[in-house]
């Protein structure tokens, strides 16, 4: 898979898909932020939705560092 990329899934799967993963309204508000930034950069969304998806928790964190950072 190559980052640098165009969106391989349209926005309406990635929300199904973040949907069926999480009910975290703070990830469900991020979404949009995520795709623009990455689009807008020349990053395939999905690429880097998934990534902060899979290094938060879903945006529940539970490691060491917390929502605040």
């Amino acid at each position: 898979m190559n980052i640098l990329n165009k969106p391989t899934a349209t926005y309406e799967q990635c929300e199904t898909w973040l949907r069926k993963k999480t009910d975290c309204q703070l990830a469900h508000q991020c979404l949009p932020i995520l795709w623009k930034a990455a689009a807008s950069n020349g990053i395939d969304p999905v690429v880097l939705i998934a990534q902060a998806m899979t290094e938060t928790g879903f945006f529940k964190f539970g490691g060491v560092i917390d929502a605040s950072y």
